[in-house]
């Protein structure tokens, strides 16, 4: 009769302990699916400030026609700021600045009543806000923790890749302003300068840590995305030597410009993407 109790005890403790390691791993997976939720939302309202950043340069600079495009861009993220999501980032002192921030830059740039650079500059603040959030949310969500192989963290790639396109973004948002007043001249056009070769050195060394991950679900893919990268920068940044630097008149129209600079970030963003995918898929399998 001992025999048997000892033996029932043993199937309900063992039992109890399956039933409790099904919930923590439960729990694990949750935890994991919002943070990867909370970093796709952060990174797309970066991605639409960005953009804010670009249109609103040019905007304040003369080209009119961009009036509706920047509303849009505007509701966008005034739509982001009334997301659900936010609720988990209230706790987060940079997204209570993008909170404050974010209405008062709006009003300013639709009245006109900034000189571009500051404008620039406060977009650039607002962005260098953005990526801190992101890393202190992938930080409280334990991203760091998560590898692609023995030395790659999911987090630092997936932020140096963020860092990457805000540094084309800038580049985009000056060329842009650039392009209406039709002439590269005075800080705009050493700025420009500055981040030709800040972009192509960033660029570079994010290429050099994807050739280096040995990971054989990613490896062919990671090849694919860092040639298309590649040549998308080369095109940008002939673009700008040849006909956005230049003494004489700019004849490239801002939006055309503006599109050129996208494709890098698209392309880059499209890489966040694969990185996030493979993050949600695998170590959903492995818990």
């Amino acid at each position: 009769m001992s025999s048997y109790l000892s033996v029932m005890v043993l199937i309900v403790l063992f039992a109890a302990v399956m039933a409790r390691m099904s919930v923590l791993r439960s729990q694990a997976i949750e935890k994991m699916q919002r943070g990867l939720d909370l970093l796709i939302f952060i990174r797309q309202v970066m991605d639409s400030s960005q953009k804010h950043r670009g249109t609103a340069n040019a905007y304040v600079q003369g080209n009119d026609r961009l009036r509706s495009q920047l509303m849009s861009i505007q509701s966008g993220l005034d739509r982001a700021l009334a997301d659900g999501s936010v609720e988990a980032l209230k706790n987060f002192p940079q997204w209570q600045s993008f909170s404050d921030h974010w209405p008062r830059l709006k009003q300013h740039v639709l009245d006109k009543d900034l000189k571009p650079f500051h404008l620039i500059r406060q977009h650039n603040l607002m962005i260098e806000s953005q990526l801190s959030l992101f890393d202190d949310v992938a930080r409280a969500h334990d991203f760091h923790k998560l590898m692609l192989d023995n030395k790659t963290r999911v987090s630092e790639l997936c932020l140096d890749t963020l860092h990457a396109a805000e540094t084309i973004g800038q580049a985009r948002a000056i060329g842009s302003g650039l392009c209406v007043r039709g002439k590269a001249e005075g800080a705009d056009a050493m700025m420009l300068d500055f981040l030709r070769r800040t972009l192509k050195s960033h660029t570079d060394e994010l290429l050099r840590e994807l050739s280096m991950i040995n990971n054989d679900k990613l490896n062919q893919t990671l090849r694919t995305e860092a040639q298309k990268i590649q040549s998308l920068m080369q095109v940008l940044l002939s673009t700008i030597e040849q006909k956005i630097l230049i003494d004489g008149a700019i004849q490239t129209d801002s939006q055309h410009y503006f599109e050129i600079a996208s494709q890098p970030i698209e392309a880059l963003l499209r890489l966040f993407g694969l990185i996030i995918d493979y993050t949600r898929n695998h170590y959903a399998e492995l818990y």
